[in-house]
């Protein structure tokens, strides 16, 4: 299957970076799909609706992963919209923090526009749902899935299944940032995930969880091949 994975731009505040989100899914994925990353966090809101949407119509994608936070929800929204737009029958999946928290809202609103979302990691989760369509198998029992059942209806599967070895991850693909990184001179890492408290102001704890897991020293400080 081919699959586009974007991160929407944001009107509200103009960020700089790259999400590291898209690297994981992306190495995830290549191992036995085709992928394209689609990075417009910092860039200009409208230009970068109009370029994704372009793109979508000359590679025609068959599945079509939004990651998204609270804060670019509007650039999502407009993503979401436009891609059954263009053809209705291109598979919508949504991940990040914003859609896992609030599945039921996304579904309430754009049931019509998305097909699935995806709670917490989203690694393996996606890797197994886009080989279940790809094959014609049951995806209904994937791990955190939140999926159409019935006319305007939804079900939510419990995220059963975590990642606890971060080091069992494949290496980020950071191709789509490769440039970045030569023209800076650094990259970003994650080392960890999940946090021991639950501070009503940050979503950490309850999108990995409150059991921290860690990357060994030995992949954290070793893992070369950025770009």
């Amino acid at each position: 299957m081919r699959i586009a994975l974007v991160y929407p731009p944001t009107s509200e505040l103009n960020l700089k970076g790259y999400p590291l989100g898209l690297a994981y899914l992306s190495a995830s994925l290549k191992r036995r799909h085709k992928v394209d990353i689609y990075n417009y966090n910092g860039c200009e809101f409208r230009k970068s609706l109009s370029s994704f949407f372009s793109s979508v119509k000359q590679t025609k994608p068959d599945v079509v992963g939004v990651s998204f936070n609270s804060f670019n929800r509007w650039g999502a929204y407009k993503i979401i919209k436009g891609v059954k737009k263009i053809n209705k029958d291109i598979i919508v999946v949504l991940g990040g923090v914003h859609p896992s928290t609030m599945y039921g809202q996304m579904f309430e609103y754009f049931y019509d526009h998305i097909d699935f979302i995806i709670q917490s990691d989203g690694e393996e989760p996606f890797y197994q749902l886009c080989n279940a369509l790809e094959s014609g198998k049951d995806y209904k029992n994937i791990s955190g899935l939140v999926y159409k059942d019935g006319n305007k209806s939804f079900k939510a599967n419990s995220v059963t299944e975590k990642v606890i070895n971060l080091d069992d991850l494949a290496m980020p693909d950071y191709s789509y940032a490769s440039r970045r990184i030569k023209d800076t001179g650094f990259a970003y890492l994650i080392t960890s995930r999940g946090c021991p408290v639950n501070c009503s102001f940050c979503s950490t704890s309850s999108f990995w969880g409150q059991n921290i897991r860690m990357n060994s020293p030995e992949r954290v400080g070793g893992g070369g091949g950025l770009c």
